[in-house]
């Protein structure tokens, strides 16, 4: 009897665990979906220069998804050692606030693994790439201006071979 009973506690103590698991999921999800809300009502309202300026945002962007249409660059052959390719993902994620690092560690490794290279396809600007007017660049001189426009002509899908790499 002791036994049964012991059984039947485990079996409703399994349960609860496992709603309180489903709970904090739908809770985590809630999240997700409110963050990607907020960066996507955040950039589309945001001006070219204002996108520029911002730099490595505070709040991810979401991810993007792989354009299999767009030419990409080859898989690079693995050269690296298991400790080279640790210093990739730590020198990848110095660039981002701690915080962030339990969500991009695994991306990141996940496109040195299948590329070969960490390309941060999540960071890849909304707006269109294209070389604009020198004057719509943000910038303190007309060198830094052009450096960012000569950039943007280069990763124009109409010059570029591999616009996304």
């Amino acid at each position: 009897m002791v036994t049964v009973a012991k059984a039947v506690a485990d079996i409703v103590h399994t349960g609860l665990i496992k709603k309180q698991e489903q709970q904090k999921s739908n809770q985590y999800s809630v999240a997700v979906f409110s963050k990607k809300i907020y960066n996507n009502i955040h950039t589309s309202k945001m001006t070219f220069q204002e996108q520029i300026l911002q730099g490595i945002p505070s709040v991810l962007p979401n991810t993007k998804p792989y354009e299999v249409e767009i030419n990409h660059a080859p898989k690079r052959k693995e050269i690296l050692s298991e400790e080279e390719k640790k210093l990739a993902l730590k020198n990848a994620l110095r660039y981002f606030e701690p915080k962030h690092h339990a969500e991009l560690l695994p991306e990141f490794k996940a496109e040195l693994e299948t590329y070969g290279r960490i390309y941060m396809y999540r960071l890849r600007p909304d707006y269109k790439m294209y070389a604009r007017p020198i004057s719509e660049y943000p910038g303190k001189c007309e060198q830094a201006k052009a450096i960012m426009l000569m950039i943007q002509n280069n990763l124009d899908y109409a010059v570029a071979q591999h616009p996304h790499e």
